[in-house]
């Protein structure tokens, strides 16, 4: 055995941790967007709203929230997969799924909030 192979495997488990974190979180804000989905539209078309193009974007955007854990799942199984774990691949894939995950929690933000911030500064 290698004098740093229980840091690789330390590594390992901490990467581990983090992607499931990851993911998990991932996978809560897509099941969410989908329960939540026709209460949003109701809200919105009961209250008149014209929705501007971007809250529009992002909302047909979320349509395809359940492939955002999907791909960050095979990402941090071909980083753990792999019998040299890269630190710098490790550290990318890492940085690209705490990225996607922030997205995708603004992403919600914004479709929820920004029609009801332009509700209130239409009113006042």
């Amino acid at each position: 055995m290698q004098p740093d192979q229980p840091q690789r495997q330390q590594s390992r488990a901490f990467l581990s941790v983090v992607f499931i974190a990851l993911v998990l979180w991932q996978t809560y804000l897509a099941f969410l967007n989908a329960r939540m989905a026709g209460a949003r539209t109701l809200l919105f078309d009961g209250l008149g709203v014209e929705l501007s193009k971007m809250a529009q974007m992002v909302i047909s955007g979320l349509s395809f929230g359940p492939v955002v854990p999907v791909f960050t799942t095979l990402l941090a199984a071909d980083v753990l997969r792999r019998k040299q774990l890269s630190t710098g691949y490790g550290v990318v894939a890492l940085a690209v799924t705490i990225a996607i995950t922030l997205l995708f929690q603004v992403a919600m933000m914004e479709a929820w909030f920004r029609p009801i911030f332009t509700i209130i500064e239409q009113i006042g």
